[in-house]
């Protein structure tokens, strides 16, 4: 069976096949410490999000228990016993559909899946990441472009 692709309004409907999530102790040069923790890697989430076409894109999240009340642990659960298994089959048709879902949940998990109250903007990150990533490579374009101008003259990453 190939991949699902519907019609709406002459655009195709992409639909998200699947996630993989990854604990991830990626280590620092040199130990970081500030105020509130040291540390000697950063703890990341990784988010792998694959559509029905096979698009695949990532996202990330660094949880942070003093910044956001979310542990990695706590934030790798969430994601894996709730948030994203709703999310699979959910279909968008262009960026600017994913852009408007992402808008609409304002940092934070639809409260269907998640009690608004529940500590969860590091792993929504991971997850805000990944389908802005994976939708913009779908369509061949660039999440936000109409929110952002040309880098400033000088400015290299």
């Amino acid at each position: 069976m190939g991949p699902r692709a519907f019609a709406r309004g002459g655009r195709a409907l992409r639909t998200i096949a699947g996630f993989e999530l990854f604990a991830t102790d990626l280590p620092f040069r040199v130990r970081f410490k500030h105020s509130a923790a040291e540390r000697t890697s950063s703890e990341s989430l990784f988010l792998r999000c694959r559509l029905d076409d096979g698009t695949v894109g990532w996202g990330e999240s660094l949880p942070r228990a003093y910044v956001t009340g979310e542990s990695r642990a706590a934030a790798f659960e969430l994601l894996a016993a709730k948030i994203l298994p709703a999310l699979v089959g959910r279909g968008f048709d262009s960026l600017a559909a994913v852009e408007a879902f992402l808008e609409g949940c304002d940092g934070r998990a639809p409260a269907a899946l998640v009690d608004p109250s529940t500590p969860q903007t590091a792993a929504w990150c991971a997850v805000d990441l990944a389908l802005l990533d994976t939708f913009g490579r779908a369509g061949g374009e660039r999440p936000l472009a109409g929110e952002s101008s040309a880098f400033p003259p000088g400015l290299r990453y």
